[in-house]
């Protein structure tokens, strides 16, 4: 399990007590949108959701929110009961990704299968409609970096299931319920899943996909699969060594201080920064964890122009855009000034030495800033070693919550 600390408080990826399974992460970046998802870390993650009484017969619809951790089969939800009905979904059927399963079968054995091809994002946000009498499916992705066209569909089996009795059981998100046995799982996320009991009509779908754009196009990924090589994937995994070591060792020297922050504007601040390339490569929504909980109280106190602010870093589950993040209060100087992550970094990087030194050309809010995280002490540490330790766990945080590190563990093509 991740962790990020800053200034003192431990953050931790919040573990699920409802699914019974620690190995359930909540509050992991959202996958589309702004909410949360959840993480099934291991074979054994799984969440039980009350379906008693749902029945496919006359048609039924439902979305759902994906990214696997994984290019192999999996099996993402399921119920299989004996004598009733089946309804499973899978990702990647016989290792192909890109590819999207559904299965339906009745008491009678009647079977309707179909695979959809995908546009070729791995954050996906699907609306699935099928009316299993009529071996009908229709599917979309809802994410706005994906285009708005139907799903190409082949269908592989159409016998027209017609009996299709009530479900008795619970559906299983991660594997598939086999009369109470549960059979497969799903390395990934997964969040916001709706079943309706009728096949959503066609004017639902534009209203679905606009309320699914939260945020700008520059903090949208591309899908350009030239965006990243293996060069680039091999210096993310390095960097992210990097600042694991870093983590671990629960505080920075001054030399270290000057090289995450190097690191840092590769990351965020480049001409491209690699996170972007990372996320536009695989089709992925970049989130930085949103370090500052008490945001209202904050701009309260701004408002009043303190001559000191003791900013205290902390996560309590909240993510942000990218462009949020950087401009998000690192420092408040000289009682009226607001330093953001980026200017922090880039000053470090640019003026103490992470990438060039400058002790010359500073500006007044720069000179103040050196000399009060100098002088401050948290701990027995300068305040400008412990914000770029806040700043390192931060983005290894991302890179593991937005699931980069898990689909960088894949060489590039």
């Amino acid at each position: 399990m991740s962790r990020i600390a800053a200034a003192g408080q431990n953050l931790s990826h919040r573990r699920s007590s409802v699914c019974g399974c620690v190995s359930v992460l909540l509050r992991q970046a959202p996958i589309v949108g702004e909410e949360g998802c959840a993480r099934f870390a291991d074979e054994g993650a799984h969440a039980a959701l009350p379906v008693q009484g749902f029945s496919l017969a006359g048609g039924f619809s439902f979305l759902l929110d994906f990214q696997g951790d994984v290019l192999v089969e999996q099996t993402v939800f399921g119920i299989r009961e004996d004598a009733g009905s089946t309804l499973i979904l899978t990702d990647s059927p016989r290792d192909e990704w890109g590819l999207i399963r559904i299965e339906i079968r009745d008491r009678g054995g009647r079977a309707f299968v179909a695979d959809a091809r995908t546009a070729g994002a791995h954050g996906r946000r699907l609306l699935c409609r099928v009316r299993p009498e009529e071996n009908h499916l229709s599917m979309v992705e809802l994410q706005p970096w994906s285009p708005a066209a139907a799903l190409d569909v082949a269908i592989l089996q159409a016998d027209g299931p017609r009996d299709l009795p009530n479900f008795e059981n619970a559906l299983f998100l991660s594997g598939c319920n086999v009369d109470g046995e549960r059979r497969g799982h799903f390395l990934g996320r997964a969040a916001e899943l709706a079943l309706f009991d009728h096949t959503l009509e066609n004017d639902r779908v534009e209203p679905l996909r606009q309320a699914s754009r939260t945020r700008a196009d520059d903090d949208l990924p591309s899908v350009d699969a030239d965006a990243l090589d293996e060069e680039g994937r091999r210096l993310f995994l390095d960097d992210t060594e990097q600042l694991r070591e870093w983590s671990h060792a629960g505080r920075l020297e001054r030399r270290d201080t000057r090289a995450a922050s190097s690191l840092a504007f590769r990351w965020l601040c480049d001409q491209r920064p690699l996170l972007k390339r990372l996320a536009d490569h695989y089709g992925v929504l970049l989130s930085m964890p949103d370090l500052d909980p008490r945001r209202a109280y904050t701009e309260a106190i701004k408002e009043d122009q303190p001559i000191f602010i003791y900013h205290r870093d902390r996560w309590d589950g909240d993510w942000l855009p990218l462009s949020a993040f950087l401009g998000d209060m690192a420092f408040w100087v000289g009682g009226k000034h607001e330093v953001s992550w980026e200017a922090f970094l880039k000053f470090v990087r640019n003026k103490l030495g992470g990438g060039h030194f400058d002790p010359d050309d500073r500006k007044r809010w720069q000179v103040q800033l050196d000399a009060m995280a100098r002088e401050t002490q948290v701990g027995s540490e300068a305040w400008l070693d412990v914000k770029m330790l806040a700043l390192v766990r931060a983005l290894l945080f991302a890179a593991e919550g937005c699931g980069l590190l898990a689909l960088a563990r894949y060489p590039v093509a």
